[in-house]
């Protein structure tokens, strides 16, 4: 009867664990190779670290940004054609691994800009305030994402010209995921990124909110973004950028 009872009770401990609910794999996250721009002929190349983190962007002018990570700072280094720096950027991480604050210096240390930045609980920034050399505010920036619709805007306004104000429309694609987003250049940093966008217009308030641009852009195989075609407000195309990935 003992054994029974034990068999019995190893059956039913199969029976939960085999009927037990797996979690669906996550997503694989697409890589960004190369992103190449025509007419322009340039080119930017991205190579990535073991972790899976931007390295370098070697641009096909001959200039390159480096990336280094110390615990919670990243030191991005821009150097022109030449391979002399331009600039130095240091972005201090918060608890999450997200960008808070940045400040950009010239090869003497001397303070060129700085910005501040804000996310919500889902890590996608929604706010950026950028300041000049000596604090100064130049410019905000929002971004919200509407989740019923999967429509975001993005606002920006550029403190330091007329009071300009630049308002953005995103439409995104309900099926597929961002390929050219921050986590697909090893930049997650900055915060996640949305749904892969198939048609944005850019419109310009400043200008009585006149389409100044639209965005088309076309997907591989795979749904993951093969081209990005700008427009102006003719639709007449001003360039194509071209993704390849790794």
């Amino acid at each position: 009867m003992k054994n029974k009872i034990i068999l019995a009770a190893l059956v039913m401990m199969v029976s939960f664990y085999g009927c037990k609910k797996t979690e669906a794999p996550a997503p694989v996250i697409s890589i960004v190779k190369s992103v190449s721009q025509n007419p322009g002929g340039t080119a930017d190349v991205y190579t990535y670290d073991a972790e899976g983190r931007v390295q370098r962007i070697q641009n096909s002018s001959g200039g390159r940004t480096d990336f280094a990570y110390a615990g919670d700072t990243v030191i991005e280094t821009a150097f022109d054609f030449t391979g002399d720096i331009v600039s130095i950027k240091t972005l201090l991480l918060n608890g999450e691994g997200l960008v808070y604050s940045s400040v950009t210096r010239d090869t003497l240390g001397n303070k060129l800009s700085s910005a501040q930045y804000i996310y919500d609980a889902n890590k996608f920034k929604t706010e950026q305030k950028d300041y000049n050399a000596v604090n100064i505010q130049t410019g905000l920036k929002k971004w919200t994402i509407t989740a019923e619709n999967n429509i975001g805007t993005y606002e920006s306004s550029d403190t330091s010209v007329n009071e300009n104000n630049y308002s953005f429309w995103y439409i995104y694609s309900l099926e597929s995921f961002n390929t050219i987003g921050n986590e697909n250049t090893g930049q997650k940093y900055y915060g996640v990124s949305s749904k892969n966008s198939l048609k944005v217009l850019n419109r310009d308030s400043y200008y009585l909110y006149n389409i100044r641009y639209t965005y088309l852009y076309t997907l591989d195989g795979s749904g993951r973004t093969l081209t990005m075609s700008a427009y102006d407000h003719q639709m007449q195309l001003v360039y194509t950028n071209t993704h390849t990935y790794y």
